[in-house]
């Protein structure tokens, strides 16, 4: 007779053939009874093998389900590994779509707690499609559930699994061909502060190292995972190691790490909307140290660090590139929040830490570091809340030379917004700083918000611009002539003008923050139709090269001034200026003043200029009234006009001078003009000497004539 459950009709029954119970086959369910053999010749059928509910069946391991989907249903029994077994497995999942459902597995760690751990397992699954159901395990030296070898698609779901002490469930990694498709989904696992030799993991899906064979399209879905209230070992909540998993829905709970996507392949995860806490100070919430791969939406309190990533050298290929870390709460962190850290061999190019929330009760050495091989990382849509302005950064670049852009976050309560810091004389170049918030609670020697420790420099391309302070650019009443002179100021804050005018300038910028800080001018408004400026171009002693090319630049002094001088050079090279203007505001400049002069160019004494030097659609203007000296170019070492010791000094196109031209002495032979002179005044004989006649010089509309080339009345 078989031993049907009770209430089993004889049409239940006839419905039911295809199923047997272990009791059919000699099992006793006593708990005390060796039943192995009457499970072998159960399992032998092939069917459907299901226990007496109530029963507790002792089992010596070494049972195989050996049959394309067959089950074993041992819902509402027990079955417990007997002290000292002869195998440390109890059952194996050893056909395509076999499954194991319901019961309570008793590993016996009293009885079986000697030699390699990982040869503890409760149930085994070696086979493409196998399942683990519903399934209680607990008490084990060693493992939960194992799933090893290559296999695809097997699936753990909805299991219980307390106090395994190596891993609740572990699936090894494959070496002779990818494993694909694994899923462990709505358990709930209770890792013990022992352990049988490694740190305890929760969930452990695994990959060789170094990886020749991987975990491939893995998932790990809507788990919760608690680790013990008084640590003394290192525990992990889930550890994925693979390329295309997804890690989502999970609460993982007072664990030394988290959540684990370490080494060999990992690359491709998403990690999303999981919740990691613990109550007391572990390592950390999330590591990830996979490139291309996402951390979005999850929820991270307590440990040292949030979200961290470091490559390791046993998979020298690996890095963290091109990674998201996006829309995450990050609370209460001890030592940062995000740190990303690529191995000596490895990098972490273009990483988006984008729309993430980031509050601290204690100050950090930065929110969120990136350090060594990072390039090319775009912070956007933060918002950072530290402690106080008294201590800590927003972000620490630490080593991490290049291309970062930091627009549109939110910083408060830090001493520094950005660190670029270095140990090794790092130069730091194309770091933009724009449109962030740092109006509150920021500390008031964050002078520039991309400030610099250890020998760290900038160079190239590092800009701050339109952030908000909460009183940069706002208008103060400053007239056109002071900066402000109190208060407290950042790099990059603007005072606006209120009466602006003519001739003036829009505002003031401070370029050194400070009490009040160091200001400068900004935004010259020009006069009438005419645009120029108000400062002069100087091309120092300390200048070097072929020479100096000036292009569109209007050089312009007004009214007032000694000398006027569009550009002043003493370096000793060629200098090209073209379309470019050296004038003085019509009607208002006194050139008939002592010491008044005005020119495009002048050389200061004493230089020697070496090269060629060309004027081209260049105008000179002086006030009509005239002047001592109105000229294109001024050479202090004697020659009142343009002069090179070498080369050739051309004019091109048009001189145009809207009052006298002193050509300077009648000894010298050194204008070249090839164009036209138009002239408002008649010159004096011998005023205007050329070396080309291939030139005209006008009065009006009369061609003035020449006699060996000097050009008179």
């Amino acid at each position: 007779m078989s031993h049907m459950p009770p209430g089993i009709g004889p049409i239940a029954i006839e419905l039911t053939r295809g199923i047997v119970s272990v009791r059919d086959y000699g099992a006793v369910g006593d708990g005390v009874t060796d039943d192995t053999t009457a499970w072998v010749n159960a399992l032998a059928t092939g069917r459907r093998v299901i226990g007496y509910p109530g029963d507790t069946y002792l089992l010596n391991g070494g049972l195989v389900v050996g049959t394309v989907g067959q089950v074993v249903d041992m819902t509402d029994c027990k079955v417990k590994l007997k002290t000292a077994a002869a195998s440390k497995i109890i059952i194996q999942l050893n056909a395509a779509r076999a499954r194991i459902v319901g019961g309570d597995w008793d590993m016996n760690l009293a009885g079986n707690a000697t030699g390699n751990a990982y040869t503890y397992v409760a149930v085994s699954m070696t086979a493409d499609h196998t399942v683990v159901d519903s399934i209680y395990i607990h008490d084990s030296y060693g493992l939960g559930i194992l799933g090893s070898g290559a296999y695809n698609y097997r699936e753990v779901r909805n299991c219980r699994v307390e106090n395994c002490r190596q891993q609740g469930v572990f699936f090894d990694g494959p070496t002779t061909a990818n494993s694909v498709g694994t899923t462990i989904s709505g358990c709930t696992i209770i890792v013990p502060d022992v352990n049988g030799g490694g740190g305890p993991v929760g969930i452990y899906v695994h990959s060789t190292t170094p990886a020749t064979f991987s975990a491939i399209r893995y998932r790990i879905i809507n788990n919760t995972l608690v680790g013990p209230t008084a640590p003394t070992l290192s525990q992990v909540g889930i550890t994925g190691r693979g390329i295309d998993g997804i890690v989502t829905g999970n609460h993982v709970y007072n664990f030394d790490i988290g959540i684990s996507i370490d080494s060999s392949v990992s690359q491709r995860t998403v990690i999303a909307d999981n919740r990691v806490e613990a109550v007391v100070t572990r390592l950390g919430g999330i590591e990830i140290n996979g490139g291309y791969s996402a951390v979005v939406g999850n929820i991270v309190i307590g440990h040292q660090f949030g979200i961290f990533g470091s490559t390791q050298a046993q998979n020298p290929t690996d890095n963290l590139d091109a990674m998201l870390i996006g829309t995450n709460q990050l609370i209460n962190q001890t030592v940062r929040c995000i740190q990303m850290t690529p191995a000596a061999t490895n990098t972490g190019y273009r990483i988006n830490i984008i729309g993430n929330t980031m509050t601290s009760t204690t100050a950090m050495n930065g929110m969120v570091a990136l350090r060594a091989d990072c390039r090319h990382a775009l912070f956007m849509g933060n918002l950072f809340k530290g402690l106080s302005s008294a201590d800590g950064e927003g972000i620490l670049l630490e080593d991490a030379s290049t291309g970062h852009s930091i627009r549109g976050n939110k910083f408060s309560g830090l001493e520094r917004t950005v660190q670029l810091y270095s140990a090794s004389a790092v130069n730091f170049t194309n770091v933009s700083f724009e449109n962030n918030d740092v109006s509150e609670d920021i500390g008031a020697a964050d002078s520039e918000w991309l400030s610099l420790a250890g020998t760290a420099t900038r160079g190239t391309g590092c800009v701050w611009r339109n952030n908000y302070t909460g009183t940069a650019m706002r208008s103060v009443s400053q007239g056109t002539s002071t900066a402000p002179a109190t208060g407290t100021w950042l790099r990059g804050d603007i005072a606006w003008v209120n009466d602006p005018a003519e001739a003036g300038h829009a505002g003031w910028i401070c370029t050194t923050g400070g009490t009040p800080g160091t200001w400068r001018k900004f935004g010259h408004i020009f006069t009438g139709s005419n645009p120029v400026f108000s400062e002069a171009v100087t091309l120092g002693d300390s200048d070097s090269g072929d020479g100096h090319t000036v292009h569109g630049r209007i050089l312009h002094t007004t009214s007032g001034l000694s000398d006027g001088y569009g550009l002043t050079a003493t370096q000793a090279a060629a200098t090209f200026i073209y379309n470019g203007m050296s004038s003085t505001a019509s009607g208002t400049y006194d050139a008939t003043a002592a010491g008044r002069e005005n020119y495009a160019m002048k050389l200061n004494a004493n230089a020697t200029r070496t090269g060629a030097n060309t004027l081209f659609n260049i105008a000179v203007k002086a006030s009509s009234s005239g002047g001592q000296d109105n000229r294109a170019f001024w050479n202090d070492t004697g020659d009142n006009h343009f002069n090179s010791t070498s080369g050739t000094s051309t004019f091109f196109q048009t001189l145009a001078i809207n009052g006298n031209l002193t050509a300077g002495n009648a000894s010298s032979d050194a204008h070249v003009l090839n164009g036209n002179i138009t002239l408002q005044n008649a010159p004096t004989a011998g005023s205007i000497k050329v070396g080309s006649l291939n030139a005209r010089v006008y009065l009006g509309r009369q061609i003035l004539t020449a006699a060996s080339g000097t050009y008179t009345k």
